[in-house]
């Protein structure tokens, strides 16, 4: 599994990692030049002192060169002289042109060192760390004049002052090395910080966009490439704003058209329903004008017009209950008497087919929370499929009852042909139809399941040759007035 590494931490890393990999090599190459620089002046130095005194010592001994007394034990005082006047001098020795140490300026050196002899003879400068004396730097310069040899001369310089100086120097470069660098990475960290907020603010309006204008702050713009990154998503917020409400609207007349083709379909029998009482009023109307003074006549087909007008408003006014458009609003309802009312709209048009009704209603279901406009609708979608699945004489079994404690059903069994296996997924996708042309909209079950969805229902089906069961699920009232006290 991948591990999350934000854009700015990727940034700083690469960018941290690089100009410290460049600045701790531009500080290691300064460090190594100035070394070299400090140690290049001493040893000139150093070299030039050796030469300058070499002169002194060839003087003294040409001077001595005829004095029967051994010239060197002059030279001895000479040269421990020379090295107390000069305190960064460790030592001074000198050898004659055999190569034998014959004088230095450290007695303990020259006792211990009395038989030294200097094998192989070798002009010039190092530095070196020397058991006795620590770092030093020792010269070692040829007494030579006028062709003659008289030995070499060797001088040891105290190098602690210039490590010192070099470790001084390494710890100032350190440190401001290590003050460039803060600087330098505190730089790329507000410039990737700054980098990255568009970046990180898009991200969160993206997480957390609800196509909500009132609760949207655009995101600032600028004139680079997240100011253009942050223009075009708020330009394209607007276009999924209006986007989705052309989607609403369109949903909004879908369910219209589905509702609308449901009532076209109860019209021959509501027009059957309306058409008998009107029929049967006329012929009263007929027999009264045929005998107007017969007022016992009048009385009984007054009362049969009655009774037909009555049964006439009866059928409008459950019509109307099922087609207006009324805000919906969830109450409690009983769904037994939805059911019913659903059953009375479409008696003539199923005793047309002969269909036999079977009503298995559990009485004692408690209410439920919900829409009873829209609960009406999909009662009313499920019923005219089982319509138009079952043959003449067919039979709809409708039940009602519980599921566990909070819940109740409402089932829609025929005997119908049954869904194929491979359609049983498809069913309730928008304008997906079984039925032939011009005979459905394919668009029932897709809305009959939104609704029920839409009161945290379930709508299932289940389907084998000769039986088909769409079941409704609803949680019943007490719990949605729990769930509504707890969010209040």
């Amino acid at each position: 599994m991948n591990r999350f590494l934000s854009l700015k931490a990727r940034i700083f890393l690469i960018f941290g990692g690089l100009v410290t990999i460049i600045m701790a090599a531009v500080s290691v190459t300064i460090l190594f030049e100035w070394r070299q620089l400090i140690l290049k002046d001493q040893i000139q130095n150093a070299y030039a002192v050796t030469q300058s005194f070499s002169f002194s010592v060839i003087d003294a001994l040409i001077e001595n060169e005829s004095s029967s007394h051994d010239r060197y034990e002059y030279l001895e005082d000479f040269i421990l002289n020379f090295a107390r006047k000069n305190k960064e001098i460790k030592y001074v020795a000198l050898y004659d042109d055999r190569n034998h140490l014959r004088a230095h300026s450290d007695l303990t050196a020259l006792a211990r060192e009395q038989l030294h002899i200097l094998l192989v003879p070798s002009y010039g400068v190092r530095v070196y760390p020397d058991e006795r004396y620590g770092w030093i730097i020792r010269c070692d310069y040829p007494l030579t004049i006028a062709g003659k040899h008289w030995g070499s001369l060797r001088i040891g310089f105290d190098a602690a002052p210039t490590r010192q100086a070099i470790r001084k120097l390494f710890l100032l470069l350190l440190i401001l090395t290590l003050i460039s660098l803060a600087l330098i990475l505190t730089v790329i960290y507000l410039f990737t910080r700054r980098l990255t907020y568009s970046l990180t603010r898009l991200v969160k309006e993206m997480d957390r966009v609800e196509l909500d204008s009132a609760s949207f702050e655009p995101l600032p713009t600028g004139n680079d490439e997240t100011g253009l990154l942050a223009g075009h998503f708020n330009a394209m917020r607007e276009r999924l704003i209006k986007s989705q409400q052309d989607l609403l609207e369109a949903q909004r007349q879908l369910l219209r058209a589905e509702k609308l083709a449901s009532i076209g379909r109860l019209a021959s029998g509501v027009a059957h329903e309306v058409n008998n009482p009107l029929n049967g009023i006329k012929n009263c109307l007929y027999t009264i004008r045929k005998e107007p003074a017969n007022r016992q006549l009048t009385e009984k087909y007054m009362a049969l017009m009655e009774e037909g007008l009555a049964h006439i408003e009866t059928v409008v006014r459950k019509l109307l209950t099922f087609s207006r458009q009324s805000s919906r609003h969830p109450s409690h309802i009983n769904i037994n008497e939805e059911i019913r009312l659903v059953l009375s709209l479409l008696a003539y048009r199923l005793e047309q087919k002969r269909i036999s009704i079977q009503t298995e209603l559990n009485e004692q279901l408690p209410p439920v929370f919900a829409d009873g406009q829209l609960i009406q609708e999909v009662l009313m979608n499920l019923l005219i499929n089982s319509y138009d699945a079952v043959a003449e004489q067919g039979r709809v079994i409708i039940r009602s009852g519980r599921q566990g404690d909070d819940r109740v059903f409402v089932s829609i069994i025929d005997d119908g042909p049954g869904i194929p296996p491979e359609l049983i997924e498809k069913i309730f996708d928008p304008f997906f139809t079984t039925k032939g042309e011009g005979e459905g909209t394919g668009l029932g079950l897709s809305v009959s399941l939104g609704i029920v969805e839409a009161h945290d229902g379930e709508l299932t089906v289940s389907s084998r040759p000769g039986e088909t069961v769409f079941t409704i699920i609803l949680p019943i009232a007490a719990n949605e007035e729990r769930h509504e006290n707890s969010a209040d």
